[in-house]
């Protein structure tokens, strides 16, 4: 805006800096690039454009609306995996979550509810219970979503408010110094003055909410990524096959994207540690306490990416999943162990590559519930089931686009309940 230092000609919205096709520099190249003259600067708005109050509420804006995003991609993919395993519904009746009292748990119940409403997969195991990153993603997803509210409103607060300074309020009312006049020392008379030098650009709000909002999107990995080593291990996931793959011993299957979600979420526990709760004094201690807010509303960015990069780890394993339970009809109460026999393993792979081919995911999808069954097409229509060992690089970024997009809070069936 200035017309100084130089910038990232980005031609498509995807594009990050490292991938922009120009640098320029230069006031006439940046009105051209923009088509648009260059507005002209006024009295205090250098200050607007270099305060880092203003840079963290926007950062800490963008995080919160993808973050929002991310909640409802977290619960569907609870509830996929959910449906996977044949899952207990009763976790997610309403009057359980009543009891408790939390919107953001109310709200998350819900939302898996309508998701597997018409399934014909849950409960088909008989258990009487699920795992705890099953049974309890309401109460796991439900403090986050509080968290995000709460990272909400101070965002929402902060890009509506005045956080300049000094601030000036011309014949609003005696300023409340003036009740300490008869303090003033000699020759200073405090009336005269129409500004008001206080501390409404101090980030502390903006970094303790950018803070709480990394905890909580790092949460939604953490319970994501162990119902995708659930999904993966035979002990755990009710008679689906190790790793979801034929051929296994030969093929590694979704073993490694597991490695990946794993990683991932290590490297958000340590992005997680908070940035608000550190200050270095600056400008000779005048500035004796600062909020490093724009730095936690920076990593915010990264673990969010991250998170976004576990859920559809999550949602590549859970589709794979509900195929191998629809498709190939496994049981969830049989205790038979997979076949060692070379003639038996091939048949089994063959029967998974023809019982899963594209043209055949209605028959999969009808099994499922009415907003899962959209969820699994969404998913397929992003990335093809795995027959063998593959680069998933590519699939794990396309369905990364998927839960960046935010269709996941339409992919249910609307009956009055708050999502």
């Amino acid at each position: 805006m200035l017309g100084e230092s130089r910038y990232y000609v980005v031609r498509e919205p995807g594009d990050l800096p490292h991938r922009a096709r120009d640098l320029r520099s230069g006031l006439d190249h940046l009105a051209a690039d923009l088509g648009m003259a260059i507005p002209e600067l006024r009295h205090k708005d250098g200050l607007a454009l270099t305060n880092g109050a203003t840079f963290s509420a926007a950062l800490l804006a963008l995080a919160v609306h993808d973050g929002e995003r991310l909640a409802s991609a977290a619960d569907a993919a609870a509830a996929l995996s959910l449906e996977a395993v044949c899952g207990c519904a009763r976790a997610f009746d309403p009057k359980v979550h009543a009891a408790r009292g939390l919107a953001g748990q109310i709200a998350s119940a819900a939302g898996i509810r309508e998701r597997i409403r018409g399934s014909r997969l849950i409960e088909k195991a008989g258990a009487v219970q699920d795992v705890y990153s099953l049974r309890c993603a309401p109460a796991v997803h439900g403090a986050a979503r509080d968290a995000i509210a709460y990272a909400r409103r101070v965002a929402e607060a902060e890009i509506n408010a005045a956080t300049d300074n000094p601030l000036f309020f011309p014949g609003d009312g005696t300023p409340f110094d003036h009740e300490f006049a008869a303090n003033w020392p000699e020759g200073y008379d405090g009336r005269e003055r129409i500004s008001y030098s206080a501390g409404n650009f101090h980030g502390e709000p903006v970094g303790m909410a950018a803070d709480v909002l990394a905890i909580a999107l790092a949460e939604l990995a953490n319970i994501s990524e162990r119902r995708t080593q659930m999904l993966l291990d035979s002990n755990q996931s009710r008679n689906l096959p190790s790793n979801l793959i034929p051929h296994r011993g030969i093929n590694s299957g979704l073993m490694i994207v597991q490695y990946a979600a794993a990683g991932i979420v290590s490297e958000n526990k340590v992005l997680t540690h908070p940035a608000s709760v550190d200050s270095i004094p600056t400008s000779a201690n005048a500035e004796d306490h600062n909020a490093m807010s724009t730095i936690a509303a920076r990593k915010v960015r990264t673990v969010l990416r991250n998170a976004q990069s576990v859920l559809a780890i999550e949602l590549l394993v859970a589709a794979q999943a509900v195929e191998w339970r629809v498709a190939m009809k496994r049981d969830p109460a049989s205790t038979r162990k997979a076949s060692t026999d070379w003639d038996r393993a091939d048949q089994e792979a063959h029967d998974f590559e023809e019982r899963t081919r594209p043209e055949r995911r209605l028959e999969i999808a009808a099994e499922l519930g009415e907003g899962t069954r959209r969820l699994y097409l969404q998913v397929r229509d992003a990335a093809p089931t795995m027959l063998r060992d593959r680069m998933l690089e590519g699939d794990i970024r396309a369905v990364r686009g998927v839960v960046e997009g935010g269709v996941f809070e339409f992919l249910i069936a609307r009956r009055g309940e708050p999502l």
